[in-house]
């Protein structure tokens, strides 16, 4: 056995190196504490009651969104009515002003003989209505 120190060489350095790389490989894995992993399934249990407000969420912003619109269209019926109702009374007003420029620029003895043939109607039935008893 003349290669024995040879092959007890080789036998050692490869005992040294299968030792070395099981001990990195040992040292790549990772070891996960129990903790962490409480952590983590808790954090998963909070994010899929998130995801259920999320969709409570989103109902709720429809709603919102609808809402809006009705808003929305409700006030633009207000305001289309409010501008009705403006042009409506600025008519009547330009009306009611044409009407007392006209009542205003009638000649003035219109306005006497008016008030004479009135006067003498009221007179004539009172005559008529007291004479007659």
């Amino acid at each position: 056995m003349k290669n024995a120190p040879h092959v007890c060489a080789v036998i050692s350095m490869t005992l040294c190196s299968g030792s070395l790389t099981a001990h990195a490989q040992q040292s790549e894995s990772v070891c996960v504490e129990a903790s962490v992993i409480r952590k983590c399934e808790t954090d998963a249990a909070a994010a899929d009651h998130l995801k259920g407000r999320d969709a409570d969420a989103n109902t709720c912003q429809r709603q919102l969104d609808v809402s809006d619109g009705s808003l929305q269209e409700c006030q633009t019926t207000s305001q289309r009515e409010a501008a009705r109702s403006s042009a409506h009374i600025e008519r009547l007003a330009r009306e009611a002003g044409a009407r007392r420029v006209e009542r205003d620029t009638r000649p003035e003895w219109l306005h006497v003989v008016g008030y004479v043939t009135g006067a003498l109607l009221v007179g004539g039935g009172l005559g008529y209505i007291l004479g007659g008893r």
